[in-house]
This record gives structure tokens, sequence and C-alpha cells, in this order.
């Protein structure tokens, strides 16, 4: 997963985490300032060179967790590119890039290289090992998974609209994320109510379904099949980029032993026999895993506005200062706008042209499929994740990338002379072109 990460941002490398994108280290550091200064990306931005060296050594490091070469420290060097690229340009970031993040911490704690490895071959000299390992850490590995679910139930039992069943309607109605399949669900009105309470139902009892006495076994793998198809249905029905997959392979831990060892029979390793070497976590291990899964925990009620002030801030400092940061609201309200951004450029020949898209028709009026009017899903969380659309401190530097971004390939009258930053508002109440209402934020003189 890291590494399919790292090759769909290296798309949009330039634009999302240099300095001559659409988020400038001066304004990043305004919004968000102490964190940016423990990114090692925010520090390199002003270099694309820089930034693809850091892509370069993060796939290095995922590569060596693959084969199992020093898989401690490469893990360790794997969270903290991942965090510090997370920093670099926290409005491209999805709830699955936090849920990855989590995955690596927890994962440091834990003896990943101590099977099928190269450091198994190094430290045992073929010696069998066994495959039980019991620890705080790997108890908050499986915790971690499953508090996604519960706080995300907790927070939809808190919104306006989940409880009253209205839930996957409001979702459904995000066009700037919402696939064909979605928009075709959408027209199925009496079926959403059911959807709704079901998608609730369903994170709150599923992840108990692995823990259940004596259905340990084919609950983890009704757990497993249930969760994969929902992240399905999600990578389906709407634009999230990785996220599905992300999810998805968070569930993977829950994989029964059996199943590795069934792998085993099959390509002919050994099994494990009684007298294998006994894997044990450290004192301090325990203690620092511990530790940390408690401030997982107040983050977790942190989260929750109504419960926010039963956490010390302090305390949630520290544990954002660790990147353990804990919030899964999603499609939780229905103040979401309706429409879409436009990024129009007037060329020297006096043609308007969409920047978004790289050319063509500036979509002013309705198009096929809203989604498909950006260049990926990582740019429609960049526009639509921001809170404060109108005034965002951002528009500035958005212009100023298409005019560089433009140029670049353009000359004499196709280059562009002038950009603007919009929005095309739609009325749902109002069908058709009276219903739309086109506003322009920003504009701007290209150099």
């Amino acid at each position: 997963m890291i590494v399919a990460d790292l090759v769909s941002r290296s798309r949009h490398l330039v634009a999302h985490y240099t300095e001559l994108g659409v988020a400038p280290r001066e304004v990043l550091a305004g919004q968000y300032g102490l964190p940016c200064s423990f990114s090692l990306h925010y520090w390199l931005s002003g270099s694309p060179v820089a930034v693809a060296l850091l892509f370069v050594v993060s796939g290095v490091a995922a590569i060596a967790v693959i084969a199992g070469w020093r898989t401690r420290i490469a893990t360790v060097v794997c969270w903290y590119l991942l965090a510090s690229l997370l920093i670099r340009n926290p409005l491209v970031t999805f709830a699955g890039d936090r849920a990855l993040q989590l995955l690596l911490f927890w994962s440091m704690f834990l003896p990943l290289g101590a099977k099928w490895s190269l450091d198994a071959r190094r430290t045992t000299g073929g010696a069998a090992v066994s495959n039980t390992y019991v620890s705080v850490s790997s108890f908050a590995l499986l915790g971690q998974v499953c508090l996604i679910y519960w706080f995300s139930a907790v927070f939809k039992l808190l919104s306006p609209i989940w409880p009253g069943g209205e839930g996957v309607a409001v979702a459904l109605s995000v066009e700037a994320l919402v696939k064909p399949l979605g928009l075709w669900i959408a027209e199925f009105g009496p079926l959403l109510p059911l959807l709704t309470a079901a998608t609730l139902n369903f994170e709150i009892v599923g992840p108990f379904i692995p823990f259940v006495p004596g259905f340990t076994t084919p609950g983890r793998l009704a757990a497993i099949a249930s969760f994969l198809l929902l992240h399905l249905a999600f990578g389906l029905c709407f634009s999230l980029g990785l996220f599905p997959f992300m999810s998805a392979v968070a569930w993977l831990v829950f994989i029964p032993s059996w199943f590795w060892v069934r792998l085993e029979h099959r390509f002919g390793i050994a099994a494990p026999d009684p007298a294998a070497l006994e894997l044990h976590p450290g004192r301090l291990s325990n203690v620092i895993a511990g530790v940390c899964f408690a401030l997982v925990l107040a983050l977790n009620v942190h989260s929750v506005p109504a419960a926010r002030h039963l956490v010390p801030t302090a305390l949630a400092r520290l544990g954002r200062a660790l990147r353990l940061e804990q919030s899964w609201g999603m499609f939780t309200t229905d103040a979401i706008p309706h429409g879409w951004f436009v990024v129009p450029g007037v060329l020297a020949n006096g043609e308007e042209v969409d920047l978004l898209a790289g050319g063509g028709p500036v979509p002013w009026t309705t198009p096929e499929l809203v989604t498909a009017i950006y260049p990926s899903s990582r740019w429609i969380q960049l526009l639509h994740g921001y809170p404060q659309i109108a005034d965002s401190p951002y528009w500035p530097s958005f212009a100023s990338y298409f005019c560089y971004a433009w140029n670049r390939h353009h000359d004499g009258d196709l280059r562009v002379q002038r950009v603007s930053i919009g929005y095309v508002y739609r009325d749902t109440t109002r069908p058709g072109p009276a219903g739309l209402h086109p506003v322009v934020f920003l504009e701007h003189e290209c150099e």
C-alpha cells in the first residue's frame, strides 16, 4: 500500500508537495503552525528533486519491509516519512492515510521480520519460530482497527442525518465524490434508509465479531469478508482514491494463524514444531505501547465535540505530536455545498480553457460526471476538504501554480495570461440552468 500510495501521489508531486505548488510553506505554517517543523518534506519542499528523493527513500524502505530486511528500522522509516508527508500537505489527506500511518505506528512494536523474511534467515539461522506472539502492541493493533469503526458510529449517532435514516442519501448527494454506481443507487429512494441503518449497525456490531468466544475463527473470517465487501462498495460508489484499499488492508491483521500455516504447507515450508523459538515482547515495549494506546483512547474521545472537555488539552497535544490523530467522522453532516470547482484560464489568443482538467471547455454548466472534471481524488479532497471555500488563503498559490503548470508546456498565443478560481453552486430545489450559481473567488494575472 505504501508503494501504491507513493506512485499515486507522484503524479502530483510538484502541485501538492513543493514550493511551486498549491500549498507553499509560508501559507501552510500560517495555518498549522508548529507541527510543520516535524516534517522533513516541509523543510525540503522548496525543491521537487529533494521531495522526489524522499519518495524514493520511502519506496525503498517499503520494499525492505516486504522483503523483511532490517524490518524494524525500515518500518520506522516508513512510518516517519508517511507522517512527514501527511504533515506537509494535510489538505490532500484522507482518513485512510491516517489509518495506514497508525498501522505502521503499531507495527514498529511488532516482530514483523520474525518469519518469512531475510531477517529470520539472518537471526535464527533457519530455526523454527512460534506462530504465537502476545503483547500490548498486538492488542493495540487490533483495537485500533476496531476503534475506527466504533467512533465512526459515534459520530453518526450524534449527527443530524444518520439516526433519521438520511445518511446514505446525503453521502450519495456529494456529487464531487460520487461515481456512476453511486448515482444509480441514489435513485432507489426507499432503499436508502435501509442502507443507512445497515451501515450504522454494522459499524457498531461488526468489529465485535472476531472476538466472540467459541466463534473466533469463523468470526474473524466473516468479519474480514464483510468489511472487505463494505470497502469494495465504498470504492465502487465514491471517488476516494486508495482509501478503500487502505481500510481493507487493515482487516488482514485478523487473518487466523491456520491460514498462514496452510500457506507454509502449500509452499513446502516446514511447519513449526512444539520446541519452536518463542517470541516475547520486552517490558519497556509493553509499557510504551500501553501508554500510546491510552493516548489513542483519549484522542478518540477528544475527537467527539460533545466529549472534548473530558480530555485535557495537553494530553491531546501530546497525542497529536506523536502522530496518533483520531478523527473518524466521515459523511456525518448535511452542510455540504452542492456543486463543483472551475479554474478558467484566459489564453493570449483570448480563448478560455479549463486548467483544472488540463484544457477543454470550462464546465460552467452541469458536467455529465462531476468527479471526471478533477485530475484525481487527491485534488477533490484538496479543493472540497477545506472548510472556508470562499476565503481560502490558498487561492493565490492555487492560481500561481496553474499559471506555472500550463505555461511550462505552452508558448506564444497559447500561454495563459489570467487565471480565475471559482465554484458553481447548485440549488438542488431548482433543476436545470436556473439552479446554477457561478461565483469567482479570485482573479490572478500570470507573470
